[in-house]
């Protein structure tokens, strides 16, 4: 089992909306690590940068990063990008248009 952190854009979804894409973010990365994954870290709904701090806390523990489609339309997002490169952390990158894009 390989352990994944999902970065993806949060502002302007709804809850549904962004559980939906992380539901489907788990499955394709299970698909491309051929292997069961677990998510480390869950939805945060605080502030912009409390959300931030937590999630980078929480890359430490994942073996891969998932970045869903437009993650890099999103500050947050890219910052959580630059933490993962930085700190050698195996990324995956899911491409525009796999999910509703």
């Amino acid at each position: 089992m390989k352990k994944i952190f999902i970065s993806q854009p949060m502002r302007c979804r709804t809850k549904e909306e962004i559980q939906k894409l992380r539901e489907y973010a788990t499955d394709w990365a299970a698909h491309e690590l051929n292997d069961s994954v677990e998510v480390v870290n869950p939805p945060y709904y605080a502030s912009e940068l409390h959300e931030l701090g937590k999630a980078i806390y929480s890359m430490e523990e994942a073996d891969y990063i998932v970045f869903t489609p437009e993650y890099s339309n999103h500050r947050c997002c890219r910052v959580e990008q630059m933490v993962a490169v930085n700190y050698n952390k195996k990324c995956l990158y899911m491409k525009e248009g796999t999910y509703g894009t």
